[in-house]
Order: structure tokens, then C-alpha cells, then sequence
């Protein structure tokens, strides 16, 4: 669900590493919800901004940093 936590593998000063599930963008695409991408997500989780360095597609899973 869109309100659930996003799975942290890893967290240090430098980066976040974040278990991507499937059906979830990772950055906001024309038409879509940003509210509901794991940027934002992640983001409103750490109470900080964070900011993919890659993007998986929306229907895969995966480690993201």
C-alpha cells in the first residue's frame, strides 16, 4: 500500500539503499501521483529529502539507492 514503510537494507551518513517493490515509481513520470513514489516516499520517511541516483521500472523489484 502506498502508506506502508519502504524497506530500509542499509542506511549510513552517505546513502540509503531501499527494497523497491513492484507497481511503484521511482521518480514522479507526466500523469502520475509524485506523492506515491518512492522518492516521496522515502523522503517523507527519513524526514529528509533523498534522492535516487538510478531508477528501476515501475513493475520491478530491487535494491535502489
Amino acid at each position: 500500500a502506498s502508506n506502508s514503510p519502504i524497506e530500509i537494507l542499509h542506511r549510513d551518513e552517505h546513502l540509503v539503499v531501499v527494497n523497491k517493490p513492484a507497481g511503484v515509481l521511482v521518480t514522479p513520470a507526466k500523469g502520475s501521483s509524485a506523492a506515491l513514489t518512492i522518492e516521496h516516499r522515502v523522503t517523507r520517511q527519513l524526514g529528509q529529502h533523498a534522492y535516487p541516483v538510478h531508477r528501476l521500472d515501475q513493475d520491478t523489484t530491487g535494491a535502489l539507492l
